[in-house]
């Protein structure tokens, strides 16, 4: 088996961008790669390892998967090593990802919304028990609602106790 690469330069310019345009009109890359490696789909300044911007109507990011196959189907992985160059075993309190939400403040700055993180609850074995942690944001503050590995549910801000209160029992108790 014979492997080849396809060499793409960007100019004359070390430290150039590469542009991807379908179009001939100045300023309208529909792709870009800047030279710190940033990709940019809409944007030809992406901030982020991934930027991709539309200025109208809905922006969707889609995994689709057509299959007959039950167990087949679109996925988003969040995966986290507690190593920055090699997988290594992730250890208790570690947030493995996020999902987050923002909108522009009042100051018309990016501003958290809403967030779902993944928390490691435990020691990880042949699966890494993990809580969900929901935290929507509001003018008084976050809520936290928590479903642990085990199943249970907990919230901040449910029913008339100032500790935290667990879904589905009469009694409150304190979380640390």
């Amino acid at each position: 088996v014979q492997t080849c690469a396809l060499p793409i330069f960007s100019g004359t310019v070390s430290g150039s961008d590469i542009l991807f345009n379908t179009s001939t009109s100045a300023g309208s890359s529909s792709v870009v790669i800047i030279n710190a490696g940033n990709v940019g789909i809409g944007t030809t300044t992406p901030t982020e390892n991934l930027d991709i911007y539309q200025s109208s109507d809905y922006n969707y990011l889609s995994l689709r998967t057509y299959s007959t196959t039950n167990s087949h189907s679109g996925a988003l992985l969040l995966e986290k090593s507690h190593d920055a160059s090699s997988p290594v075993q992730t250890v208790n309190g570690e947030t493995l990802g996020k999902i987050i939400a923002k909108g522009m403040s009042s100051s018309n700055t990016s501003a958290v919304g809403a967030q779902i993180s993944f928390v490691q609850n435990g020691s990880a074995g042949a699966l890494v028990p993990t809580n969900i942690v929901f935290n929507p944001f509001s003018a008084a503050g976050p809520a936290t609602i928590t479903m642990e590995s085990t199943g249970d549910l907990y919230s901040t801000k449910w029913a008339d106790c100032s500790s935290t209160c667990e879904i589905g029992r009469a009694s409150c108790r304190e979380r640390v």
